[in-house]
C-alpha cells in the first residue's frame, strides 16, 4: 500500500486562525495512508504539532508498534485552543486505536519543570473553553485522567509523551501510580 505524503505549509495555521476569528468554517486537513477512513486502525486528530509529519507518523506506542505500522488517518484541527495549550504542549492530540482513545501529549519543558505550571496547564486542558473539559472523551472520566496526568509528572516525568486514557478506570490516585500512570 502506498504511503500519502502532505507537507502542511506554516501559513495554513495562520490562515486557519484568521479564518476562525472571522467565525467561517475551515476544512480539516488529513492525511492518510488508508484507502478510505473506515480502514483506519489508528485515527490522529492533532491540535498541536511544533514538530514535523515523520515525528507523528514514529510516534512509538507502549506496545512498540508505530503509528506508520498500521492504516493510519492524521488530522490536523485548527481550532482555537491550539494558542491557550500550545503555551504548555509541544505536542496534543486524541489518537484512537482497537484499544481505545488516548489523549497523548507532550509538555513543553517549562511544564515538566515546575509543579505549578503544571497545574496551569491542566487547568487549561480541562477548560471547557480552551481545553478539552467539554468534550466527553475528556469530561466523563476527568478525575482518573487528573490521576494519570499527576502520576506522570511525578513519576514518569521524562517520557517522551504521555498517554491519558479515558477508557481506563481507577478508584485511587495510589491505584493509577501502582498501574504505572495507566491503571487496566
Amino acid at each position: 500500500m502506498k504511503k500519502q505524503y502532505v507537507f502542511v505549509p506554516k501559513w495554513f495555521w495562520l490562515v486557519a486562525a484568521l479564518v476562525m476569528l472571522a467565525n467561517l468554517v475551515v476544512p480539516v486537513m488529513a492525511v492518510s495512508n488508508a484507502l478510505d477512513s473506515d480502514e483506519a486502525e489508528v485515527v490522529v486528530e492533532v491540535y498541536i504539532n511544533n514538530y514535523d509529519e515523520e515525528y507523528i507518523k514514529n510516534w512509538t506506542f507502549d506496545d512498540g508498534t508505530k503509528v506508520c505500522d498500521y492504516n493510519y488517518v492524521i488530522t490536523y484541527q485548527p481550532v482555537p485552543r491550539s494558542y491557550a495549550l500550545g503555551q504548555y504542549f509541544d505536542f496534543a492530540a486524541w489518537i484512537t486505536r482497537t484499544e481505545g482513545i488516548s489523549l497523548s501529549l507532550d509538555p513543553n519543558s517549562e511544564v515538566r519543570a515546575s509543579s505549578s505550571l503544571k497545574e496551569i496547564a491542566w487547568n487549561c486542558l480541562a477548560s471547557t473553553e480552551n481545553g478539552f473539559g467539554a468534550q466527553a472523551n475528556f469530561a466523563n472520566n476527568e478525575q482518573v485522567l487528573k490521576w494519570q496526568y499527576d502520576c506522570h509528572f511525578t513519576f514518569a516525568n521524562q517520557k517522551d509523551r504521555w498517554n491519558l486514557e479515558p477508557w481506563r478506570t481507577a478508584s485511587s490516585y495510589a491505584e493509577v501510580v501502582l498501574k504505572g500512570c495507566n491503571p487496566d
